[in-house]
């Protein structure tokens, strides 16, 4: 049961890493688009969110090697490209082979999401299945804790990282809680109501303008059938008398 319970936490490390990696790209966000001046479409649709991206399609596609090599294999080809991604970003040198990686790694979080549950659930014992399989989601979670713990933001924090040298400045940087809300929320719902402006709003007025336009020559037309068309109506009752007319010669 001891192996089983390793086994079973190690597959669980890439919901850690889901989890992880899902918030602690929002503390490079400005970061990142102040060093490559990317827009804020771009940046956002792009650099940002290329590894969700990355993630709906492992997650749609995840089953078929989980299927044909088996879950084991799956995971172990789920590492690599963890390990790829997180190299490849790293060195990355401008947004598109930053985004191209993160898109890679994102691959490899969508699989872990079909691979690492499927896993957990053949090796571990009926009776402590579910418990088991839940240490995935558990650790999503504790990925999540864990990026924002380190974002807190402290009284004691320096307003610069000057004085912060060695492997403290790579794992340090200045964006915490209120940044990493302002990236995953603040600034969606700003972009969605700036489309619905400039898209929505913008065919909506057209439509109605269209609509009234119409509506506006159907009355135009009608009042002129009111105001002194006698020819159409002439034609209109001779039409109506050469119809009742048939009609009763038919009839006979």
């Amino acid at each position: 049961m001891n192996k089983i319970l390793i086994w079973s936490i190690t597959a669980a490390l890439a919901g850690f890493l889901f989890g992880f990696d899902t918030v602690v790209i929002s503390g490079a966000d400005k970061q990142l688009q102040l060093l490559w001046h990317s827009s804020d479409a771009f940046h956002g649709s792009v650099v940002m969110a290329m590894a969700l991206w990355g993630t709906v399609v492992g997650a749609i596609f995840g089953g078929i090697p989980t299927n044909k090599i088996g879950r084991k294999k799956t995971l172990f080809w789920i590492g690599i490209l963890y390990f790829v991604s997180a190299v490849g970003a790293a060195f990355a040198n401008d947004p598109f082979v930053f985004a191209a990686f993160r898109f890679i790694g994102g691959l490899g979080v969508g699989a872990s999401t079909i691979a690492a549950p499927a896993y957990v659930s053949e090796i571990a014992p009926a009776d402590k299945r579910g418990r088991l399989v839940a240490l995935y989601q558990f650790n999503i979670v504790l990925g999540i804790l864990i990026a924002y713990v380190k974002y807190f933001k402290q009284d004691n924090v320096p307003e610069t990282d000057e004085n912060i040298t060695g492997l403290t400045k790579v794992l340090y940087n200045k964006y915490y809680v209120d940044e990493a809300y302002d990236a995953i929320f603040v600034r969606s719902i700003n972009g969605l109501s700036r489309f619905f402006r400039d898209y929505i709003e913008t065919g909506l007025s057209a439509l109605v303008f269209g609509l009234g336009k119409i509506a506006n020559e159907l009355a135009f037309q009608g009042k002129k059938l009111q105001t002194g068309s006698i020819g159409l109506y002439l034609f209109a009752f001779v039409l109506g008398l050469c119809a009742i007319v048939s009609y009763l010669f038919l009839a006979q």
